[in-house]
């Protein structure tokens, strides 16, 4: 079945797809979640490209505080 945490990094990709494809996404609910992810050694990577990808396709400054 494996991990809890399997559906993650898909998830996060999308999410980075997502703010690409349509130029909008709600931030205040995605990047908190996405932040809560960043320790987890098996999907953190992951989130850290899709919050770079969510930051840059909506013109946000790098590692601001949303949400």
């Amino acid at each position: 079945m494996g991990t809890p945490t399997a559906g993650h990094a898909p998830a996060a990709i999308c999410l980075g797809h997502l703010a690409r494809i349509h130029h909008q996404l709600d931030t205040d609910r995605v990047l908190p979640a996405l932040r809560a992810r960043l320790r987890d050694p098996e999907v953190g990577g992951t989130v850290e490209d899709a919050i770079a990808d969510i930051e840059q396709f909506l013109a946000l400054p790098p590692g601001a505080e949303w949400g």
